[in-house]
């Protein structure tokens, strides 16, 4: 019987910390994948870096993969997203395609490592957020919105477009998603450019969930909200938003 060695083990830690805190799970398929701006190669010199520092014994580059193959057949480093990539993780991926020289090298990843580890220690921070609501939903409120991306949501659609229909204009459909992790429940809002998307449409989704969630939580809100949004200043970072958050304490 062939027994699993402490650096197998610690590799196999390794990957699964990092595709929890750096990688997205797929609405469509059971995958998750890595931001676009790593490679296997940065990810097992990550690796190796994390093993010095802390003293460990690495397993060499083939076993990494290999044990990457094995146990996470899931975790993808995919060349094409499928998804809207981010500007930043896009701006290093291309980079990181360039001819550099070893000192920029070096210069960009002290700069890939800080942008990963803000999204790590903002993610950490939303599921610290994310249990607190749903082990004590009477006291925290952990809620998420965002819009989705409009072309996708546009009227009507056909399982196969013909080069006829593609220019023809479709009804532009608006999708904004709420979840509430306090009451385990998703909402879908949906309007048309009647109305315009800007900070109204984010801030009437949050008052029917909040008006939802006084409703199941006996008429009162929960003392603490903590709230997840994007950082655009049309529909969430703006004095509207700010001051109607205010109006809640």
């Amino acid at each position: 019987m062939r027994y699993t060695t402490e650096a197998h083990i610690i590799a196999k830690q390794y990957l699964e910390h990092y595709a929890k805190h750096f990688g997205d799970d797929q609405p469509d398929v059971p995958e998750i994948h890595l931001p676009s701006c790593l490679t296997k190669k940065l990810v097992f010199k990550d690796y190796s870096l994390h093993c010095i520092t802390n003293n460990y014994k690495a397993v060499k580059r083939t076993r990494f993969l290999q044990i990457w193959r094995m146990e996470f057949p899931n975790v993808k480093v995919r060349k094409h997203q499928k998804m809207t990539q981010c500007t930043e993780c896009a701006v290093f991926k291309e980079a990181f395609l360039k001819k550099l020289s070893q000192d920029e090298f070096k210069k960009l990843e002290v700069r890939r490592k800080a942008h990963l580890t803000l999204q790590r220690i903002a993610r950490e921070k939303y599921y610290k957020h994310r249990t607190k609501s749903q082990e004590n939903p009477q006291q925290y409120l952990s809620l998420i919105i965002d819009n989705m991306d409009q072309s996708k949501t546009n009227l009507p659609r056909f399982p196969f477009v013909l080069k006829a229909d593609n220019s023809l204009t479709k009804l532009h459909h608006h999708v904004t998603g709420v979840l509430c992790h306090g009451l385990q429940k998703a909402y879908a809002f949906t309007w048309t450019d009647q109305f315009a998307s800007n900070c109204n449409v984010t801030l009437n989704c949050l008052m029917t969930v909040l008006d939802d969630v006084a409703k199941n939580n006996g008429g009162s809100l929960p003392p603490t909200l903590y709230l997840q949004a994007d950082n655009a200043a049309k529909d969430n970072k703006n004095n509207y938003v700010l001051m109607f958050l205010a109006m809640l304490v």
